[in-house]
């Protein structure tokens, strides 16, 4: 499988998400080095993978100091900016000696509303061809190859100890990509049979750990390690047996609310009917993997007045980035993402245009008229009898889609004449997005737009006049606009997103106030209603723990 990582895409490893999002979102800080003749020059650079070379550096990651290891001695390397066609970012000039290895601490800072902290290394080649001792006292998140026969294996050391069940992605000069976790003693294995060029990465996240970075405070702390080093054979065979790493989820908490969702999902379709909680197929497994293996096959409902056991419905097409939507006595399911390709084939991803009915009586599904085109990462809502679409983009293959720039409606009430039409042109271009209903209007919150900038922006649309309007910047970080979920009740407007705080919007609509707190901050979830003034955040990802199975449930009066 191709690496294709984004920087949500690997803090996913911890989270989910989903394709929705930007390729150029997603970097790590690496080290390497190259020769020319008798002078060897180290690189440092901010890319997908250790062979993606031309990202421009971020402002925390261009002032990282990087140090070399010769023997017993580590010293400060002067760093110097390199723009080219291929590569972008900073070289440093090696000394004369045995350097052995390269390496660099950056807090990159507060993201999401968690610290994040790149710890990378690379290790020089040796004249003898073996590999050079990676332990290191200054690297707290610290991986140490050792060449053995079959393969390589690899010690993930935190703090100085063994840490047990961290993920480790190895790249090979190909761009292809394994996936082992460490045992008991932090151990993990790959096979390789052939001399590649090769990137290690891993990560550890300190939940419980909190404090202040440049003024703004912080909860949890997510950790990344990076490593490249020259692998040779050592000749010999054999290897241990793999083992699959299984995905997290959080603790049950005194907030949570029934069973689990039967499998643990992100970027799903969710709705409220009839005291009934539905959730749609979605996401699965691990984050940068998508795949017909990655797309859940469950369709389920849970009654939220005896919210006991999920009972399993009849499954159609298995979906991500799609939107599930309630009016009157039916659910309509509206476009999403198929992965056609296997894991281990380059994606093959596709929106649909598909538009069906749900019948909760007869348990039924029934092909409606199609979206005008294929459409994913967009959202839907119910109003007055008729779905709204708005957002989101169209993917034919790989991961660059076509903006799907109109907003539609379909009026349920037309029964069979009913046909898609579009309303006003909306005043942006977004994806991985949320709607809701409130005030009747359609309230389109957040998303990533056509630059791939992640925007905290809220627009209304009043079907009586046809009329956008921009309403109050959402707060928050830059990341709080990204796969947030809303919902709308009569006290107000409420939105979640990655920083774990419930928003509200209350008359008259001028300013967002906190109102509740997640105890597991999520985003690529759902909010759902579930009476009596309270909110459900359903499954989603977060930060700190992947994809999750749990809901919980926010008191807001």
């Amino acid at each position: 499988m191709n690496f294709r990582y984004s920087l949500v895409c690997l803090i996913l490893t911890f989270v989910a998400a989903c394709l929705q999002i930007s390729s150029a979102s997603a970097h790590f800080l690496w080290l390497d080095s190259e020769s020319a003749g008798e002078t060897r020059t180290g690189l440092l650079f901010f890319g997908e993978s250790p062979h993606d070379r031309n990202y421009h550096l971020p402002v925390p990651i261009a002032a990282a100091e990087v140090f070399v290891r010769t023997g017993e001695n580590r010293e400060k390397l002067a760093t110097a900016a390199r723009d080219t066609d291929d590569f972008i970012g900073l070289e440093m000039s090696l000394p004369a000696g045995k350097p052995t290895a390269l390496e660099t601490v950056c807090e990159y800072g507060i993201y999401g509303g968690s610290m994040l902290c790149y710890f990378s290394q690379h290790l020089l080649p040796t004249s003898d061809g073996k590999i050079a001792d990676g332990t290191s006292t200054e690297l707290k998140l610290n991986i140490v190859p050792e060449s053995k026969p079959g393969g390589l294996a690899a010690t993930v050391l935190w703090e100085g100890k063994p840490l047990a069940d961290a993920v480790v992605t190895l790249i090979d000069s190909a761009g292809e990509t394994s996936e082992e976790t460490t045992d008991a003693e932090g151990k993990v294995f790959f096979v390789l049979a052939k001399a590649s060029t090769v990137g290690l990465m891993t990560n550890h996240s300190e939940k419980e750990k909190s404090g202040e970075f440049k003024g703004e405070n912080y909860k949890g702390q997510a950790n990344y390690a990076t490593l490249t080093l020259d692998f040779k054979p050592s000749g010999e065979s054999a290897a241990p047996a793999k083992k699959v790493s299984m995905t997290k989820n959080p603790k049950n908490t005194k907030d949570s609310f029934g069973p689990p969702l039967p499998e643990a999902v992100s970027s799903f379709g969710a709705a409220v009917n009839k005291d009934w909680l539905y959730v749609y197929s979605g996401h699965t497994g691990k984050a940068h993997q998508h795949s017909r293996e990655n797309l859940s096959g469950t369709f389920a409902r849970l009654n939220l007045t005896e919210p006991t056991e999920w009972e399993l419905l009849d499954m159609e097409t298995p979906l991500q980035g799609t939107a599930l939507v309630s009016s009157g006595d039916n659910l309509y399911r509206v476009g999403g993402m198929q992965a056609l390709n296997s894991r281990q084939e380059d994606d093959d991803l596709h929106s649909v245009n598909e538009f069906a009915r749900f019948d909760p009586a007869t348990g039924q599904w029934t092909a409606l008229p199609p979206l005008p085109a294929a459409r994913s990462s967009h959202d839907a809502v119910a109003l007055d009898g008729k779905i709204y679409v708005v957002g989101g983009w169209t993917l034919s293959g790989d991961r660059s889609g076509e903006w799907q720039t109109s907003a539609l409606v379909y009026e349920t009430a037309a029964g069979d004449n009913a046909q898609w039409k579009e309303i006003p042109l909306p005043p942006f271009q977004r994806r991985a997005l949320a709607l809701a209903t409130w005030q009747n209007r359609i309230w389109v919150l957040g998303g990533m737009d056509e630059y791939a900038d992640i925007q905290r922006t809220v627009y209304s649309f009043d079907p009586s006049t046809g009329i956008w309007k921009e309403g109050p910047l959402m707060p928050g970080d830059d990341m709080q606009g990204f796969g947030i979920a809303a919902w709308g009740l009569d006290s107000g407007l409420y939105v979640s997103g990655t920083d774990g705080i419930l928003y509200r919007l209350a008359e008259p609509a001028e300013a967002w106030q906190a109102a509740a707190e997640l105890e597991t901050p999520r985003f690529f979830h759902r909010l759902m209603p579930s009476g009596q003034g309270s909110l459900l955040a359903i499954a989603g990802a977060s930060m700190m723990d992947g994809h999750i199975k749990g809901i919980e449930r926010l008191k807001v009066r």
